[in-house]
């Protein structure tokens, strides 16, 4: 990487293979007990580093341009996302066991091999069309577990710009937690 130092945070921890994170727009790295080569690491992986932080900003620069919902309840969220999954589900074929409401640090929804669906609060924030996307991000997960090309091609049956629709709720995640930690 050019004329660029890259700063990081290194945490050793119980893992077998080390790992990098830019979740927050800082790089991390995840290292073994007694890994020493972070500067090999970063060195091996400077290309994706920088495609990531470069991702990192642009989307950062988005959500200044963003606005959220700050007036939806919690309770008519709750139904609208019921109502989706059921449509959703249906829709694709699939079943879905539970849907949960529970803050997380890191997603808007999860889905587990059982069949629950997880759905962050905040997503409740955003514009009707990305909650639409991310339940049904999330219920076409009962077809296919994995981001490849078949899950892509499950999403592309309804949204014609997955990436797009990703890269606005990668801004929205950024404005969303400015506004919390703004609030505390």
């Amino acid at each position: 990487m050019p004329d660029k130092t890259i700063q990081y945070t290194s945490i050793h921890r119980n893992v077998k293979y080390p790992r990098m994170e830019l979740k927050t727009g800082k790089l991390v790295l995840i290292l073994p007990h007694g890994y020493r080569e972070e500067t090999t690491l970063i060195k091996r992986h400077s290309g994706w580093i920088q495609n990531k932080m470069d991702f990192i900003e642009r989307v950062m620069t988005q959500s200044r341009e963003l606005n959220l919902n700050a007036n939806s309840h919690v309770n008519g969220f709750k139904c609208s996302v019921a109502r989706l999954v059921r449509n959703y589900a249906g829709h694709l074929g699939v079943d879905v066991k539970n849907i949960f409401f529970r803050k997380m640090r890191t997603k808007w929804a999860s889905c587990s091999s059982e069949g629950n669906l997880t759905i962050n609060p905040i997503l409740r924030l955003l514009p009707k069309k990305y909650i639409s996307y991310v339940i049904f991000h999330e219920v076409a997960h009962r077809l296919q577990k994995r981001h490849n090309g078949d899950f892509y091609g499950i999403l592309k049956r309804k949204f014609a710009d997955p990436a797009g629709l990703e890269e606005k709720l990668f801004a929205y995640w950024f404005l969303a937690h400015r506004t919390e930690q703004a609030k505390s």
